[in-house]
């Protein structure tokens, strides 16, 4: 079974690399994503939309996790 805090690396690799499809397959209707200031976004659509716009406007994409707390079901 994968660890929540191994799917939390996958998804920031994926972002780091930029692929929208991968990145997106984390995320399901239920899902919502903030990038402070910004109001969330939330389902597939908004947050694909939000994502995109990051992807298109930059060459790279890298986001330090400084810190990170995890449970065995939760990161």
């Amino acid at each position: 079974m994968v660890r929540p805090v191994e799917l939390v690396e996958s998804f920031m690799h994926a972002l780091s690399n930029r692929e929208m499809k991968r990145i997106m397959s984390f995320l399901d209707e239920q899902s919502s994503w903030q990038n402070v200031p910004r109001p969330p976004s939330k389902g597939v659509l908004e947050i694909e939309l939000m994502f995109s716009l990051i992807i298109r406007k930059s060459s790279k994409v890298q986001w330090k996790i400084l810190n990170s707390a995890s449970t065995d079901n939760r990161a």
